[in-house]
């Protein structure tokens, strides 16, 4: 099997598993009992991504006398069944929702990296419709993806951190830390913005401690 027709059938199951979870019928069972084993973990907050892909609700409609279903995306619904269940359960453990951004291929560069940068702002600016009540469970967003393959950080933080409201958490450091194979360009370019940013993982960090000042000195956690 070559590496396209793996992508194609990795592609397939993953749509297949976030059709199922975010059937109407699963959706707010999955996310009250991922809270419930949170809290019975001992946890009394969680942060949890999502990419706010929709949720499939599922329509009856009659054709030739036939009872069917259809099913319709509703991203609006999802965030109704995550304030709702976060609402029920925040005397047992305190909920927030990051939105999930993958970086483009650099291969695909510079339309990849323009179409991370205009996904970005589409959810920031859906972001500021919400009512109070949804803006308050969102924490903000972040950035991820392979950071050898795909575009690093400097191409998209400047940009995003002006133009959108939401709290940006870009990650960086999170490639293998053994041996010689690490990357710290993605983390490098958080520094040089000049503004206090949430790094997701980090892990690479400890192989600089230049790196750990510079952290410090623009109060990046």
């Amino acid at each position: 099997i070559d590496d396209y027709d793996f992508l194609m059938w990795l592609s397939r199951l993953t749509n297949l598993y976030w059709s199922l979870i975010k059937d109407s019928v699963i959706y707010d069972d999955y996310f009250r009992f991922t809270l419930e084993e949170a809290r019975d973990d001992g946890l009394q907050c969680i942060e949890l991504k999502t990419t706010l892909g929709g949720y499939f609700e599922k329509k009856p409609m009659k054709i030739l006398g036939a009872l069917l279903y259809y099913g319709e995306w509703s991203v609006d619904k999802e965030l109704e069944i995550l304030y709702r269940i976060s609402e029920e359960m925040k005397n047992e453990i305190y909920c927030k929702i990051i939105l999930g951004q993958v970086r483009g291929l650099r291969e695909r560069a510079p339309k990849s990296i323009l179409d991370t940068v205009e996904s970005i702002k589409k959810q920031c600016n859906i972001h500021k419709n919400y009512p109070p009540s949804y803006k308050n469970l969102i924490r903000g967003i972040d950035l991820f993806g392979d950071e050898v393959k795909a575009n690093p950080n400097r191409y998209y933080v400047n940009t995003l951190l002006d133009e959108c409201d939401l709290n940006f958490y870009p990650h960086g450091g999170e490639t293998e830390v053994k041996g010689k194979n690490y990357n710290l360009s993605s983390l490098i370019a958080l520094t040089e913005t000049g503004k206090k940013v949430r790094v997701g993982h980090g892990i690479a960090l400890a192989r600089d401690d230049a790196l750990v000042h510079s952290f410090r000195q623009v109060n990046i956690h």
